[in-house]
This record gives C-alpha cells, sequence and structure tokens, in this order.
C-alpha cells in the first residue's frame, strides 16, 4: 500500500530495512522518491505540487510565486488540512493511524522508530538527547514540517488521515 507524506523531505541512502525506488507525478513531471519499509512503500522526500490554493511559506499567495527555491527544493511545500487531504498525486493517500503504527512496530517500537527515521543531519537537540537520528530505515526525515517564521525548519510534523487538534 503506497502511502504519502506531506510534510518529509528525504534523501535515501545506505540503510538496513528499505528498498528504493521512484515515481514521477503526471500532473508536473516532478519524480520522487520512494522508500519500501518492510511491506509499505512510502514517499521519501515531500510533495513538492503547486495546487490552486492551500499552500504557505514557501509560495507567496500574492503573486503564486515560490519565495525560496533552495528551501523548496529541500523541504518541499507545506499545505493547510483540506488541501493535503486533496493534493497526493494519484496512488497515494496521507497514511492512516495504523499504518503509521505497522511502520513503527517494523522499526522496533515507539521507542526507537523516530531515531531511525531521522536524517542523520538538520535536528536541532533542544537538551533532551532528541537531535539527529540514525536513518537505518532509509526514511531520512528532515526537520521540515511545521510553519513559523523562519528560514530553517526545527522540527517535523508527519499527518495521519486523522484532521489535527
Amino acid at each position: 500500500m503506497k502511502t504519502t507524506l506531506l510534510f518529509l523531505s528525504v534523501f535515501l541512502s545506505v540503510n538496513l530495512f528499505a528498498q528504493d525506488s521512484t515515481f514521477i507525478d503526471k500532473r508536473d513531471g516532478r519524480i520522487y522518491k520512494t522508500v519500501k519499509i518492510g511491506e509499505q512503500e512510502w514517499m521519501a522526500e515531500n510533495l513538492a505540487f503547486v495546487p490552486d490554493s492551500g499552500v504557505f511559506y514557501y509560495i507567496d499567495t500574492n503573486s503564486f510565486r515560490y519565495r525560496d527555491t533552495t528551501n523548496l527544493t529541500k523541504y518541499g511545500l507545506m499545505y493547510d488540512w483540506e488541501t493535503s487531504k486533496e493534493v497526493c498525486p494519484t496512488g497515494w493517500h496521507l497514511p492512516s493511524n495504523g499504518e503509521w503504527s505497522r511502520l513503527t512496530k517494523f522499526l522496533g517500537g515507539k521507542e526507537v522508530a523516530g531515531l531511525k527515521m531521522k536524517s542523520t543531519y538538520g535536528w536541532v537537540d533542544l537538551g533532551n538527547g532528541n537531535g539527529n537520528g540514525s536513518n537505518l530505515s532509509g526514511f531520512n526525515a528532515l526537520p521540515g514540517g511545521r510553519y513559523a517564521r523562519r528560514t530553517t525548519p526545527r522540527c517535523g510534523i508527519l499527518w495521519p488521515l486523522v484532521e489535527p487538534l
């Protein structure tokens, strides 16, 4: 089952669990990396498809031009909740809580899955020892999933197919 992660940009690396591949988004011709972890296939970089509305931070909504293509290339686009449910490429969707649970379980449980999914660079350790990860899964999650008036994201938020509170 294919699953879309909308607030993650990652680059594949050699790893212990994953098999990597690519697919082409027929809407704009962009090539995306994917990673198979266990029996699940995940997008391995953030979606960067530009819809008619529902995008912020990297897009100037007045002119609908990219504000910073460096961050766009690295982190993709950030969508509001309604747009995120509709913007996935054909055959892809936001992951359900069950899909997240299967991934977490396959990676050894919630205590260690995050470390195995996080990139080996880019994360800020806020004093709790929770900075960079090992990326043993090949997921290579970067901290690019929260809108804030910063040029460099410091955290990552992954949305399941359940509306966030």
